[in-house]
């Protein structure tokens, strides 16, 4: 036919060969639609015999449906032969004797044997590639719905530049309509107010491609959106590209970043302020509603750190400040009914002595936010205290010397004084005897501990010079010891170390020549010399030296006449406000200058014709009426012997001010009068309110290095595992790529040497990419990935379930569970020197507090690493924490046993005092078993034992009601 392509001729044995070499199934049709040759492959394609096929027309092959289709293609072909390769759009559906129904692909090639026209037809099975079609087609309906339902904006852009599609959120966020966006260039509808944040894009970046291994990019400014409103927003370009790798367009994801952008504002304010306040002296803390500390400020880690504070301690963050503050009720209660909201601030001023040193806080807490939360101030009001106490113990030495009473009487009431304002816990006298030594007078305690120290202190006896009275009997002058442990000559030693005493005053009273006495105080607390304490005392003796003179000579009026002239002298100097009531009506009776200062009085006479309510607002800030208040204050001084308040005053001008207020009770032979000590908060307070103010905003992370360390481990493997994939990857897609071109090619055409090299070239690429390496390796760090991630995912629940809030009522929990978790947290700090055995007994639900009882298991945990850590550090043998749990009739018993160097017999029964500790500086602070102690027995109703053998190691043994304390609101079962 002209115009159509030359047929090929064959001889019948070259169509034979050419036919057995066909790698899909193939038929010789005639011009009649007549099979006359076929291969073995037809029969592995439609399962019927090779000699049934030949002789058979074309389309009995086919499927019934398609047999009449087929003729007629047929006919059409045989009218014009020509070349049909595969993939053609004919498709067919082949049918096998047993009635199954293939899809086919067709190939058709007109032949010539001598004077015959023929067809060789190659048939292909259908089936899979049909399957892969259809889920494609399933994965783009998918994607469709995906796109149009995601969270983020997207837009795709074309390589033009131009948007080719957008989600819902996208044109959201860009404030237009989806139809307008559609068609848009970019870089007109994504407008930036400060185009050097979204500068990619401005510059038309997204038009150009990048190369094929360049990585997403995120730029973060402000969208300007139409009306002039501004969004802060973040736009990841990333590239689109076709298998073949030729650049497509741009896909952009849109997400706004409002309340990031906020919170950083908020972050940048907050650390601002946290700056400020890590230069206030005082400590600042602040809680949540459930008592916990959310935030501190550097006098707090500073105090902590010096006072051989934990680390958890000194960050502060998630200390229960309810349960460290309930051995001393009155801050518990008050703190706690400010976070109630029963009160909107609370006052108080509390001892917090350390072994070697007298310390006194101030603390103020103040209800802050709607939420519950509150602000605590914590000042250092040691100096004012001690200055405070030393102007009490003037004032009552003043009066005792003015009262005239007998030397004895006064002696005892400035002992007294000395003894409770300044806290000496042991008082002796001690007079000279006719052996020319000091004989104990008096020796009295403020507690039962030192027994055995006051049965020997009164068989000693001292000479001149011997002993701490001795040495001031000497020297004629105060003597102060600061450590007696520590001094050689010191003969009680022994005796004031099992008393726990440290610290010695003693200072002589001579009544001119002749030595009256030497009055000895001691304390627990290891003390360095008061210089205003030593001058005060020495002014005191020889004051009442003075009034033995006077009582030895019998001079009564000159005596009382120089001892009102000392009082007052010590009176006028006083820089505090002191003032004098007296019964019936508590009227004010005299007032030092400092009082008249601080009143506005021109002189005393005119300071005392006036009532104590001129000197006071009808009602206090509280709203009490001050008449009340004051008559409530007075009460409580007179009943405690002392009473320091908070008092808001008014100068006769008529300005108001707080004030601190200390009521003093003076006992004397005529009955008993109040002093008062008054100090202007005027600055304190405006002190303390700058400090109130900036912590609102204050905002302190803390993440603990262990648990970062611990997750840091799993997640570097994954990354190591996972950049190996990707590399793997890349290396089996280029051997995929090759392979791909190869198995073209045999489609294409018949073997030929160049299909061999390309082959040859396949297997080489193959070698250079390792792909038997690769398949042994690439599912071993897929099971990295798995076992990092698991890993992860156990120590971040093991940190959910340990910090999960705890309710205020008990309620029933799988302590086995908790122990587990409790491990898991404490890992860093065990894994080093010691290995854990577990020994779980499959306890039933307890009734308890959890929150409360993980925090004690793991302070014995960290404690038991710590014992074993010091071993370890001493010896390199590892230890072992043995953690068991089992079922005791109605208990649940839980044991941490260690084997640390243990805990000494003398001390054993002082491990759950408060502050006790054994530690080194820095690695605790007393407060862990004390806490332990208060929650299992007093919260829970259980018990805490602790069995420990020095050089073998320590057990704790804590056992629990299964069915919860008795009254304490949880299910019985």
């Amino acid at each position: 036919m002209t115009g159509e392509p030359p047929v090929p001729s064959v001889t019948p044995e070259t169509l034979g060969a050419a036919l057995e070499l066909q790698p899909d199934a193939s038929v010789v049709v005639d011009q009649a639609g007549v099979v006359v040759r076929a291969n073995a492959r037809v029969e592995e394609l439609l399962g019927r015999p090779v000699g049934e096929v030949v002789g058979a027309a074309f389309e009995a092959l086919l499927a019934p449906a398609d047999r009449e289709q087929q003729r007629f293609y047929l006919l059409a072909y045989f009218a014009s032969p020509r070349p049909r390769p595969l993939g053609a759009p004919l498709v067919l559906r082949g049918a096998g004797p047993n009635g199954a129904v293939k899809p086919l692909d067709v190939a058709l090639q007109p032949i010539g044997l001598g004077a015959r026209r023929l067809t060789l037809a190659s048939l292909r099975d259908m089936t899979e590639r049909r399957g892969v079609e259809l889920a494609l087609a399933s994965a783009r309906a998918d994607l469709d719905t995906v796109f149009a339902s995601l969270p983020e904006g997207m837009l795709l852009v074309d390589r033009a530049g131009v948007v080719a599609r957008c989600n819902a959120r996208g044109a959201e966020l860009l404030g237009v309509a989806p139809a307008a966006l559609v068609g848009a260039p970019a870089v007109r509808v994504i407008r930036a107010r400060d185009p050097e944040s979204l500068a990619p894009l401005q510059l038309g970046a997204c038009c150009t491609p990048a190369p094929a291994e360049a990585p997403p990019t995120r730029h973060r400014g402000l969208l300007e959106r139409p009306g002039g409103e501004l969004l802060p927003i973040e736009i990841t370009v990333a590239q689109i590209r076709a298998a073949h790798g030729e650049h497509e367009g741009w896909a952009l994801v849109l997400r706004d970043r409002t309340r990031e952008h906020e919170e950083e504002r908020a972050l940048v304010e907050a650390e601002r302020v946290r700056a400020q306040l890590d230069c206030a002296p005082s400590t600042i803390v602040r809680l949540d509603a459930a008592g916990r500390v959310t935030h501190v400020n550097d006098a707090w880690r500073r105090f902590a750190a010096a006072n051989a504070g934990s680390a958890a301690l000194e960050a502060g963050v998630g200390l229960d400040y309810l349960a460290a503050s309930r051995p001393e009720p009155e801050i518990h209660e008050g703190v706690a009914s400010v976070l109630a909201g029963a009160e909107p601030a609370f006052r108080a001023r509390y001892a917090c002595h350390g072994p070697a040193a007298l310390r006194w806080f101030a603390i103020e807490a103040r209800r802050i936010g709607a939420d519950g939360s509150a602000v605590l101030i914590h000042s250092d009001v040691t100096a004012e205290h001690l200055a405070e106490a030393r102007a009490r113990v003037r004032a009552v030495a003043a009066w005792a010397l003015a009262a005239g009473g007998p030397l004895e009487e006064t002696v005892a009431m400035v002992v007294d004084a000395v003894a409770r304002e300044l806290e000496w816990e042991v008082v002796a006298s001690w007079v000279p005897g006719p052996d020319a030594r000091l004989h104990a007078a008096v020796v009295r305690s403020r507690d039962a501990a030192t027994q055995a120290y006051e049965q020997a202190t009164r068989a000693a006896t001292f000479g001149a010079g011997e002993g701490v009275p001795g040495a001031a009997w000497a020297a004629r002058a105060p003597r102060w010891l600061t450590d007696a442990a520590a001094e050689p000559s010191f003969v009680r030693r022994e005796l004031a170390r099992e008393a726990g005493l440290r610290s010695y005053l003693a200072f002589p009273i001579f009544d001119e020549e002749a030595l009256l006495c030497v009055l000895e105080f001691a304390s627990r607390v290891q003390r360095e010399p008061d210089d205003a304490l030593l001058e005060l005392v020495s002014a005191i003796a020889s004051e009442l030296g003075a009034l033995a003179r006077r009582e030895r000579l019998s001079l009564a009026e000159r005596e009382r006449a120089a001892a009102v002239a000392r009082l007052r002298t010590l009176w006028d100097a006083a820089q505090d406000a002191m003032m004098t009531l007296e019964p019936p009506d508590w009227r004010f009776t005299s007032g030092n200058p400092a009082a008249l200062r601080l009143f506005g009085a021109g002189n005393e006479r005119d300071f005392v014709s006036r009532g104590p309510g001129d000197y006071s607002p009808e009602r206090q800030a509280d709203g009490r009426p001050s008449a009340e208040a004051a008559g409530e204050a007075i009460g409580r001084a007179l009943a405690t012997g002392s009473n320091l308040f908070l008092w808001t005053h008014r100068r006769l001008g008529g300005e108001v001010f707080p004030a601190t207020v200390q009521l003093s009770r003076v006992d004397t032979p005529s009955g008993a009068f109040l002093l008062a000590t008054v100090r202007d908060d005027t600055e304190v307070n405006r002190l303390r309110a700058s400090s109130a103010q900036s912590e609102r905003l204050a905002a302190i992370g803390t993440l603990a290095a262990g648990i970062a360390h611990e997750i840091n481990t799993p997640i570097q493997f994954v990354g190591d595992s996972v950049q190996f994939l990707r590399d793997a990857m890349l290396d089996l897609l280029r051997v995929l790529d090759a392979f791909r071109g190869l198995r073209d090619q045999v489609e294409a055409s018949a073997p030929s040497p160049e299909l061999v090299a390309e082959a040859a070239a396949t297997r080489e690429l193959e070698d250079d990419a390792d792909v038997q390496y690769l398949q042994e390796n690439v599912p071993a760090a897929f099971g990295r990935c798995t076992e990092g991630l698991s890993r992860v995912a156990k120590i971040v629940r093991s940190m959910k379930d340990f910090a999960h809030p705890a309710g205020a009522a008990a309620a029933a929990a799988d302590l086995d569970h908790a122990l587990t978790t409790t491990l898991t947290i404490a890992t860093n700090e065990i894994k080093y020197v010691a290995d854990v055995v577990t020994e779980l007994g499959g306890l039933p639900p307890v009734v308890c507090h959890l929150g409360e009882l993980n925090q004690v298991f793991l302070n014995l945990v960290v404690n038991a690493a710590h014992a074993m850590g010091d071993v370890h550090a001493a010896s390199g043998q590892r230890g072992t924490l043995t953690v068991r749990s089992r079922t005791e009739d109605a208990d649940a018993v839980i044991e941490f046993a260690d084997t640390g160097g243990g805990i000494p017999e003398a001390i054993r029964e002082r491990i759950f005092e408060p502050f006790f500790t054994t530690k080194a500086v820095g690695k605790g602070t007393g407060q862990g078993l004390a806490l332990a102690w208060s929650v299992i027995t007093e919260r829970h109703g259980g018990r805490i034992e602790v069995e420990s053998e020095v050089g073998r190691g320590t057990t704790f043994r804590i056992s629990l009601p299964i069915a919860g304390k008795a009254g304490s609101g949880a299910p019985a079962a």
